[in-house]
């Protein structure tokens, strides 16, 4: 009877061995995971800060369509460097927080105005998105960043997210009286660059046809770009376009 009572305060024993090796393991792993999603942001952000040989694009939210283009511009270049300025981490756009975790981009609190890059990057090409709801805002924020970059000495265009007619005309009186070349301003339409991409990644003139029959249905923001782009692909081919709505 005894010598099964020891039997089993072995069998006892050895399970608590067993489970106090695996938590021995696990708790360094876990300290350091809890360690790395605490500082994630400053281990990105200082990587960045010493990396000179990438551009880096700045968006002055992380929404629908800034996290779209900053998608796009990964695909396309590895070393582009991704930061979303305005970013509450304790919103309710987790979604957007995640996508933009997976292309590695840096995310803080502070607003595109004031985020210092003459410290930051420079000597480092930057481009800036001013991509929020309100038009109005866009353009003012530009504005105001630009006139603080008058005398950056590094190549940064800011891209304001506007169709508006003024914002074009107050755009092209800011560049014209700029004493700085080296920062632009340039609108940015999203419904010209869809339909550029578009055409881009299946190009009109590789239809292997002599004529070239375009159908857009319906006549709405970026079916008008399609349009335009399309009538502008046609003046670079000698093939018969016909592009109807």
């Amino acid at each position: 009877m005894l010598d099964r009572f020891f039997e089993c305060l072995e069998g006892v024993e050895s399970i608590y061995v067993f489970y106090a090796g695996v938590i021995t393991l696990l708790i360094p792993v876990l300290t350091m995971r809890a360690v790395f999603m605490i500082f994630r942001d400053v281990f990105t952000q200082l990587r960045y800060i010493f990396n000179s040989r990438n551009v880096f694009h700045i968006f002055s939210e992380l929404n629908n369509k800034s996290i779209t283009i900053a998608k796009d511009i990964s695909q396309k270049d590895k070393n582009a460097k991704i930061i979303f300025t305005c970013v509450k981490k304790d919103s309710a756009d987790n979604l957007y927080i995640e996508q933009a975790r997976k292309i590695n981009a840096l995310l803080t609190k502070k607003t595109l105005n004031g985020f210092s890059l003459q410290h930051i990057f420079p000597k480092k090409q930057l481009y800036l998105y001013f991509v929020t709801k309100n038009k109005n805002v866009n353009i003012n924020s530009a504005l105001d960043k630009f006139k603080e970059l008058e005398n950056f000495h590094t190549k940064t265009n800011l891209y304001v997210f506007s169709t508006d007619s003024v914002a074009e005309k107050v755009i092209d009186t800011a560049n014209k009286n700029s004493s700085n070349p080296k920062i632009k301003l340039e609108l940015f339409n999203a419904a010209q660059r869809i339909a550029y991409n578009l055409l881009y990644e299946h190009p009109l003139y590789e239809t292997g046809n002599d004529n070239v029959n375009v159908l857009i249905i319906g006549a709405g923001t970026i079916g008008l770009e399609i349009a335009k782009a399309a009538a502008w692909c046609s003046q670079m081919t000698s093939r018969s376009f016909s592009i109807k709505i």
